[in-house]
């Protein structure tokens, strides 16, 4: 696979990610103040959050758990809520400091005199890969909840998702009926 193709791989991914843990669940309403600042703005327009910041990542799992209650989960579907969660929240807190940390390398890096490109193209080419490793593991997830789902609880799912990306200035409305 290309780099090119990674990196638009993974921006996908990354957008179905983000829909699934910021919009998915997310109730309608712009709750911690980040709804409204982004509003007529979507997702990879200038004007998104400059970076993943932990209170967020938070804010998003409990905003999961709290429309997840609003779906009436019998016990299968909660331990594959929970496993899916559970992921999010280790990509979370585990995987996704590590990109601060390769940035900080390659910001040292670059301001050598004589900055080693190799070693920059090398971590950032590992770093999307690991990316899209851990991505990949959690769209599983994803998908193994998502099927232990009647068809009235995938709906709320998908129309909860196109009230968001509507919300963000995405063009996509939300099913009349």
């Amino acid at each position: 696979m290309t780099t090119r193709k990674k990196i638009l791989v993974i921006t996908g991914i990354s957008v179905l990610v983000l829909g699934v843990l910021g919009i998915g669940f997310i109730a309608v309403g712009g709750a911690s103040g980040i709804g409204p600042s982004f509003k007529g703005h979507c997702f990879g327009s200038k004007f998104r959050h400059g970076g993943f910041h932990q209170d967020i990542g938070e804010f998003i799992l409990w905003r999961m758990d709290k429309s997840s209650g609003e779906l009436n989960l019998a016990q299968d579907q909660q331990a594959a809520y929970q496993s899916f969660r559970d992921y999010l929240e280790s990509i979370m807190t585990d995987v996704l400091p590590q990109k601060a940390e390769m940035k900080r390398a390659i910001h040292m890096e670059m301001e050598n005199g004589s900055p080693d490109l190799l070693m920059v193209t090398g971590r950032v080419k590992t770093h999307v890969d690991d990316m899209y490793g851990h991505f990949s593991a959690a769209l599983e997830k994803f998908e193994q909840f998502y099927a232990t789902l009647d068809a009235g609880q995938q709906k709320q799912i998908t129309d909860r998702i196109k009230e968001r990306m509507k919300a963000h200035g995405c063009g996509i409305q939300p099913d009349a009926g």
